[in-house]
């Protein structure tokens, strides 16, 4: 799954799921494997984040940050955009 921060064509994982769901994840294991992602060290340091536990939670929150008037979209920025502009990509899968 891809970070909402991440750009349009330069995706990059999500490192919330990747935490979470990355050892029962094939693609995201098999790109450990092959040294493509450091799944462990994800893992390791996502421990302490106050982490959703499924996808549709994260989506009802996330949800509830958007403006409900249009004119506000332009200014509004996803939460996890805030965070990940800080951090960047955490590496890109190929």
């Amino acid at each position: 799954m891809a970070c909402h921060a991440s750009p349009v064509g330069g995706d990059w994982p999500c490192v919330g799921y990747v935490a979470r769901h990355g050892y029962t994840n094939l693609a995201l294991r098999i790109a450990a494997s092959q040294g493509r992602i450091d799944l462990r060290g994800i893992v390791e340091g996502c421990a302490d984040l106050p982490l959703y536990d499924t996808f549709w939670d994260m989506l009802a929150a996330y949800l509830q940050t958007i403006p409900l008037d249009p004119q506000d979209l332009d200014t509004w920025t996803p939460p996890c955009a805030v965070d990940a502009a800080d951090a960047g990509p955490v590496q890109e899968i190929k």
